[in-house]
């Protein structure tokens, strides 16, 4: 089938309401990818089909709008109607019809039946449905000339809306969605815009035509036929007069039963001392139970790696990463030492760093939502604050790697799962406790884990992979808010010599990097079989100020 016909056909069931048992009109420039995102029903007779398009652009990629074909003009009519739609079906029902109280209280509860989420519409001439409905969790009230202080309706309080009706109910809606999820705070408290995260979106998407920085590249660790074929998610440090790197190791496929955390070390980060295993496979091929690394990192003069030990992905079982923990482990001189799980239903991408005077991590459930995750000294329970948005059920954004902005602001740079092929922007003024909507930015990316940090001398950093894989591109910013200056640090890799699940040919994956002595130092898995470093000189890597 042509890639035209699927978007037909995906296009023809959502506008015939299948998975949902009702009739519905929609509309969508990408239903390939709608999927991912939130679904929201109108059921509106003052509505019309130019509205509800205009409504969908409003809300754009926050949320796809269905309209429900002829629907009643009376609470009792449209009850009958959507009696027989299947239960969790949707994220958000929006109505909007006449009747008693007591009749569209029966239909806002026969609404939130199929909704996680369901927003009435009333008028001041109304009775107060909130005496009939009660205070309902899921079940706002909205008014488009104004919007609730949120204590009594639920409905988030300052959020900006626009007269025109359609704008003001793409706020209600936007906002009633945001309100099963965490804190969240407006961007426009920031000057920047968070969407331009960088000033060479051109160039990017032709990573070739970039400057090359000159740098020498070594190998960790090379896959052999019949022994460990699958390597990925590779750490660098130094400590003790070495480098240290770990990784995840797997017999063939990624995320597989035999996956394990591994080891090696090197004087000069070129010659690297024979593979070690750092965490075994507790329970044998045969068992559920995997590692995938998480981190590596010197606190305090000591050094401590990261995995999270899990039972792998099972779609019976509805849960990514089943009896998910985060093992902190410690090099004692001689071998290291399990410290057991530090924080339970977890998976990290990077290591925890410092924020003020706690303790911070970005982490992600067996569920797939992202939260930051703060423990202050002395204390073992870590506080976890959720992103905002995800709370619904088609979750999208992924890896996110952050650093510390220059006004101690925490910015998240996020992968997004739907391949909209572009990066996702996030921010944070009170160290990880509430977060801005995560916005689309119109930096390129490849889908892939990225990686952000600060160098000593000031310049902030950022490294993805724009458009394949096979191109590895490091860009800088001075502000921490929009970056350019792209260079190319890798491209050209070799072909894939051992097949596996998601094991891709041509391809750079998931780099983690260090300063040491005027150098970057880049580590990264290569078609997901090879551990590979790169180093550069700062000095010419960086731009010239």
């Amino acid at each position: 089938m042509t890639k035209k016909l699927c978007i037909l056909f995906l296009s023809m069931l959502a506008s015939a309401g299948l998975h949902a048992g009702l009739a519905t009109k929609t509309w969508s420039e990408s239903p390939d990818k709608d999927r991912w995102r939130p679904r929201v029903l109108l059921i509106s007779d003052k509505l019309t089909d130019a509205d509800a398009r205009t409504l969908g652009d409003a809300l754009g990629d926050q949320a796809i709008v269905h309209k429900l074909e002829s629907p009643a003009a009376d609470a009792d009519g449209v009850l009958r109607h959507v009696a027989e739609a299947k239960s969790g079906d949707w994220e958000l029902a929006y109505v909007d019809c006449k009747g008693t109280p007591a009749s569209i209280a029966a239909l806002a509860a026969r609404l939130h039946e199929i909704a996680k989420i369901v927003v009435v519409r009333h008028s001041r001439s109304t009775p107060p449905l909130s005496e009939t409905v009660g205070r309902v969790d899921g079940v706002f009230f909205a008014d488009y000339a104004k919007v609730s202080d949120g204590k009594q309706d639920g409905v988030i309080p300052d959020y900006p809306i626009k007269k025109r009706l359609t704008g003001s109910l793409a706020g209600i809606l936007r906002a009633a969605l945001l309100s099963k999820s965490s804190a969240w705070i407006s961007q426009s408290r920031t000057s920047h815009d968070l969407s331009l995260l960088t000033n060479q979106q051109n160039a990017l998407q032709d990573p070739a035509s970039l400057p090359r920085a000159k740098g020498e590249t070594s190998t960790i660790y090379r896959a052999k036929k019949g022994e460990w074929q699958f390597n990925m998610h590779p750490f660098i440090t130094r400590h003790d007069g070495l480098f240290w790197v770990i990784w995840s190791s797997g017999r063939v496929h990624e995320d597989s039963s035999s996956q394990h955390l591994r080891y090696a070390t090197s004087a000069d980060g070129k010659n690297w001392s024979e593979a070690k295993i750092l965490a075994p496979d507790p329970d044998g091929e045969k068992g559920r139970f995997q590692w995938m690394a998480g981190g590596l990192h010197v606190w305090d003069g000591k050094l401590y790696a990261y995995g999270t030990l899990h039972k792998g992905r099972y779609a019976s079982e509805g849960v990514h990463w089943k009896d998910a923990a985060v093992h902190r482990f410690l090099w004692t001189g001689a071998e290291w030492k399990d410290e057991g799980a530090i924080i339970d239903d977890t998976l990290i991408y990077f290591e925890p760093m410092r924020v003020g005077n706690e303790d911070f991590v970005i982490r992600r459930s067996s569920n797939l939502w992202i939260y930051s995750a703060h423990k202050r000294d002395g204390e073992t329970q870590w506080i976890s604050s959720q992103l905002p948005g995800y709370l619904l059920r088609h979750y999208r954004m992924s890896e996110t790697s952050h650093y510390i902005g220059k006004d101690g602001e925490i910015h998240l740079i996020i992968r997004d799962q739907a391949r909209t092929k572009r990066l996702y922007h996030s921010v944070s003024y009170d160290r990880g406790y509430s977060w801005t909507i995560p916005v689309q930015t119109n930096y390129p990316d490849a889908v892939s884990k990225n990686l952000s940090g600060r160098l000593s001398n000031g310049w902030f950093y950022l490294v993805n992979t724009p458009v394949k894989r096979s191109e590895l591109v490091m860009s800088f910013s001075r502000d921490g808010w929009t970056f350019g200056n792209a260079v190319l640090l890798r491209d050209n890799p070799p072909p894939l010599r051992y097949k596996g699940n998601a094991k891709g040919p041509y391809s750079y994956n998931y780099s983690h990097a260090i300063e040491h002595e005027g150098k970057f130092w880049i580590v990264y898995s290569v078609n997901k079989e090879d551990i590979e470093v790169s180093v550069y000189d700062i000095n010419k890597l960086c731009p010239n100020d």
